[in-house]
């Protein structure tokens, strides 16, 4: 968990926080929820955000606090100004699905196939793919991030032409392990679509949004954002200062395109703390609602997992479910504790989660006395070889077949460490944890009992998966992490880039010059070393391969860099238009490898020059092997 930025904050927060919440008194948690959202603007965590919070059919707390428009200075309505909320969405997609079932139209064990027509589907592996594997992240897909949104609403596509077009593959079997896919629920809002004959947004309007009375609610958001007094504007914290990040025109509205205010989100939360009904009304039956939220699926038993919709929560030993989101400039959470039918909505207009975090901190501390551990600690210690665990791990949540492989690497992954004491340490969560092993798979946190590594291995004995909870925005999210190969590391890759660098510098710099002198003495003496020279068509391929990849690997870093998130909006021209380059450095790379085997086999060179043109040509088919690998080779986007 992150920290307070001030200790005289932290004070003032123990204050609200040491006294536990008395049965029945929830009157003093509206006073804790304003304290915390007062720190978050003194401390410009946030520009603005609003919070709901409910108990069963009662409204005990909503507001809205700071600005939706941190430049004109507009405040927050809690009423009226909508948040772009989205992940939390999936929950109005899964009450869609559950709506379906409830009306003999739909299976959540069939093979989505049934439901999609002649939708083309990766068949890459026998076993189905259900509802459920949709629902529950466990599918199989690969995740996308180029391409995702549209930077205008005109250039939003049809959710059935956008999942055609650019639906992912499948990188593993169904129902294997979990790995968060947006494209998945897309899928699922496609499915609605076919069976009720209606657009996704339609639907929910008509089943949901309307009789939850949530009014404001949309799933359509205006052609620009200076005029749209509603919309909040999303920022990020840039060198102290709010800056403004573009609307988020999701092309899958499905899996997060609903906007939403603090005001409407209780009517929601109510309906679902109360088994389906809302004033009066059975939206969904109770049945629905328990399946909303009870575990569909889990990594591992020690681990928390999904339910249709949900992540599983444990806050002090009360189970709770959460579902958190976040788009460009916006994080929200909606956290609901089924038991105590307690509810809480929170949204801000920033890209950073630490404010939310900080708040379901103490808001879970305040709300719940008794600090229970749902593992208690094992004090058995057991002898195993630590080493075999030793290693990079990387999440499965990305694209496995374009080059999102090679931008993923480096931001989800983990280095995994043996020591001496026969234990593992890791970096996460801010700071360096221990693990020690409670079973030949299975280690626990030595400073936090619920917090545990599972480890998988593959027929032959090698460990080839690990399973963890993560944390965002103060929840726990379940991940699925793959080890890597020493070559397709984090460190390796950084090595060899440097190393390509420094092998072409080195070329082009001092290379050449014996090419001048040579040139130089031949204008007063033609004859020299005619013999020993190789083919103009040589030395021009090797020297055009050389210029083409740095023009390639540097543009490529140096676009990337630029472009940051906003690669989200698609691949620019600048971009697709390098994607040409590896096909020419194939083409050099074969008379360069003719020539080389030819002054090797007739030794028509000096033995230098055979070994540089040896050396040369290796390195080029490493290099080429290595975008190959990273999905480089082809338009692989």
């Amino acid at each position: 968990m992150k920290e307070l930025r001030t200790m005289p904050i932290c004070l003032c927060l123990l204050l609200l926080i040491a006294s536990p919440l008395k049965s029945q008194d929830f009157s003093t948690l509206s006073d804790l929820c304003d304290s915390l959202f007062q720190i978050g603007l003194k401390e410009r965590m946030i520009p603005g955000g609003a919070i709901s919070l409910v108990r069963s059919n009662n409204i005990l707390f909503a507001k809205g606090y700071g600005y939706a428009d941190w430049s004109n200075k507009r405040p927050v309505s809690v009423e009226r100004t909508l948040f772009q909320i989205g992940s939390i969405g999936k929950i109005l997609t899964a009450m869609s699905l559950l709506r379906l079932v409830e009306q003999g139209k739909l299976d959540l064990n069939s093979d989505i196939r049934i439901y999609l027509d002649d939708f083309p589907l990766d068949q890459s592996f026998q076993s189905p793919i259900t509802v459920k594997h949709l629902l529950t992240h466990i599918a199989g897909f690969d995740d996308r991030v180029i391409g995702y949104a549209a930077k205008t609403k005109q250039g939003i596509q049809p959710l059935e032409q956008h999942l055609k077009e650019r639906m992912p593959g499948r990188f593993q079997e169904a129902g294997k392990s979990i790995s968060y896919s947006n494209y998945s629920y897309a899928l699922a809002g496609l499915i609605v679509e076919k069976i009720s004959g209606m657009s996704f947004t339609k639907f929910v309007e008509q089943n949901f949004l309307s009789s939850l009375g949530m009014d404001h609610s949309t799933y359509d958001l205006p052609e620009n954002d200076r005029d749209s007094f509603e919309y909040a504007k999303g920022y990020i914290l840039k060198n102290g200062e709010f800056v403004k990040q573009p609307l988020f025109y999701t092309h899958t509205k499905p899996a997060g395109g609903l906007c939403s205010s603090a005001s409407d989100m209780t009517n929601l939360m109510m309906m679902l703390l109360n088994d389906g009904v809302f004033q009066g009304e059975q939206l969904l039956q109770k049945e629905s609602i328990e399946m909303m939220f009870q575990r569909q699926f889990s990594n591992h038993p020690n681990l928390t997992g999904y339910t249709l919709s949900f992540e599983e929560q444990w806050f002090n030993g009360y189970p709770a479910v959460a579902k958190g989101g976040q788009t460009l400039g916006f994080v929200s959470v909606l956290l609901l504790f089924p038991e105590k039918r307690i509810g809480v909505f929170i949204t801000t207009n920033t890209s950073t989660d630490d404010f939310i975090e900080m708040f379901i901190q103490h808001f879970t501390r305040r709300l719940f006395k008794v600090d229970e551990r749902k593992f208690p600690a094992n004090t058995e210690t057991i002898e195993i070889n630590v080493k075999r665990f030793s290693g990079t791990y990387r999440s499965n949540r990305y694209n496995h077949h374009t080059i999102e492989d090679l931008v993923a690497l480096f931001r989800e992954s983990i280095s995994v460490n043996a020591t001496e004491n026969g234990t593992l340490t890791c970096f996460h969560s801010g700071a360096r944890q221990e693990y020690k092993p409670i079973s030949p798979q299975i280690f626990q946190n030595t400073q936090n009992n619920n917090d545990f590594l599972i480890f998988k291995e593959n027929k032959l004995g090698q460990i080839v998966e690990m399973y963890r909870n993560a944390t965002f925005a103060g929840l726990s999210v379940p991940l699925s992490y793959e080890k890597v190969s020493w070559y397709s590391s984090p460190h390796f890759v950084n090595e060899f880039f440097l190393s390509f660098l420094v092998l072409y510098l080195f070329t082009y710099i001092l290379f050449p010059l014996p090419w001048l002198v040579i040139f130089l003495i031949r204008l007063k003496k033609k004859d020299f070393w005619q013999k020993r020279s190789l083919p103009i068509i040589a030395h021009l391929s090797a020297f055009l391969f050389g210029i083409l990849a740095l023009i390639y690997t540097l543009g490529y870093v140096a676009r990337v860099n630029h472009m940051g998130l906003s690669l989200v909006f698609g691949m620019p021209d600048a971009l697709l238009r390098l994607n040409y380059i590896p096909f020419v450095l194939i083409l050099l790379l074969l008379p360069l490898l003719y020539y080389t085997f030819r002054i090797w086999l007739q030794k028509s060179s000096v033995l230098l020059a055979r070994i540089y043109y040896a050396s040369y040509s290796f390195s080029v088919i490493i290099f080429l092997g290595w975008l190959y690998n990273w999905h480089f080779i082809g338009f692989h986007i």
